[in-house]
């Protein structure tokens, strides 16, 4: 007797300590749900490695936010010896993957060379007069790496009118300078000397407890506390350009990831919401040639197929309310699909015989 078992492994963001997160699409990231009514986003772009944005739920965990997207120099997926998930029972966690850095990025650090870039952009037009957005910026270089080459950074660059130029709005408070590793540390061994120590939060070295032995902390050996990226002074009506980027700097070994979550001034309510199995499912698991995708309506969606290290392994357009995905060419083993199909979303483990 065949027996065909559906997995409803659905990213329903919950109330769990522990970090999840999802790769999604940057139209799917950056939404009105995220942004809120107050601004009308238009163009935008992601430039860097497939799986290295999505979006997070932190809620209990020892972060400080709830929801949000993550950006990183490595993945979002969970896969071994990488990606921000806790434990932190890794003292190098990383993933280089071999795309270039940002020049922005680099000229903040005097020059330092960037690598593994990661940088969403998008114009938006404010009906309110600022925007502003709470953050975690958070690494693996931490802290062996303190004041040495390896000063991953991250900013938040906006132009528009009324801005001279770009101005980047993700800095210290009280004029302390940019965010990285250089400029925001408690020294090497975390005993000092203090650099804007008072805004950076040790999370272990990878092997004492108990960040090792708990989900609440992530996999970055340190991070900061919950900041603030502000601007005002925006003339209603009018359009601005937003890049927010983060990128690994003297080497792309060691990853460093960034947690944005709303601005203050938006209704945030960014999430993905638990499908019923009848809005959304796939079968049969395990499979050998055809993979059948089964949806509500008839909207468009994606299929997203990783193997387990994170590499994308097939990307396809799915239309129908049914649809059949050729599967034939896949290598025996277990992949991670994730499908997106209107306000619906589902990720579930596939053993492909």
């Amino acid at each position: 007797m065949k027996i065909i078992l559906i997995i409803a492994c659905a990213i329903s963001f919950n109330s769990y300590s522990q970090l999840e997160t999802v790769h999604t699409s940057v139209n799917w990231m950056v939404s009105t749900e995220f942004l809120g009514p107050n601004y009308a986003v238009t163009n935008i772009e992601f430039n860097g490695t497939y799986a290295a944005h999505g979006q997070f739920d932190a809620t209990n965990t020892t972060i400080g936010l709830n929801k949000g997207i993550i950006l990183t120099t490595g993945t979002v997926l969970d896969i071994q010896n990488a990606g921000p998930h806790g434990p932190n029972n890794n003292a190098s966690a990383g993933l280089d993957n071999s795309v270039p850095g940002h020049t922005l990025l680099s000229n903040l650090i005097n020059g330092t060379a960037t690598y593994d870039a990661s940088v969403l952009e998008f114009d938006f037009v404010p009906s309110v007069d600022s925007i502003s957005f709470n953050y975690v910026f958070g690494s693996e270089e931490y802290p062996e790496y303190a004041g040495a080459t390896y000063n991953d950074v991250f900013a938040i660059f906006i132009s528009g009118p009324g801005i001279p130029g770009i101005e980047n709005i993700a800095v210290l408070p009280n004029g302390a300078g940019v965010v990285s590793i250089g400029n925001v540390n408690n020294g090497s061994n975390n005993n000092g000397p203090c650099q804007n120590c008072a805004y950076y939060v040790h999370n272990g070295d990878g092997n004492d407890a108990p960040y090792n032995s708990s989900d609440t902390y992530v996999q970055y050996d340190g991070h900061t506390v919950v900041l603030t990226a502000r601007k005002s002074g925006l003339l209603a009506g009018e359009a601005y350009h937003l890049i927010i980027a983060i990128a690994d700097a003297g080497d792309g070994i060691v990853d460093s990831g960034l947690f944005l979550e709303s601005c203050e001034t938006c209704n945030y309510n960014v999430g993905i919401n638990e499908p019923s199995v009848e809005m959304l499912k796939i079968y049969p698991n395990p499979a050998r040639e055809l993979l059948h995708i089964e949806k509500e309506g008839n909207e468009s969606g994606e299929l997203h197929i990783h193997d387990l290290n994170g590499s994308l392994i097939m990307n396809e357009s799915i239309t129908r309310a049914k649809s059949k995905i050729d599967i034939s060419n896949l290598p025996s083993g277990m992949y991670m699909v994730t499908v997106q199909a209107g306000g619906t979303m589902l990720r579930s483990k596939l053993v492909v015989e």
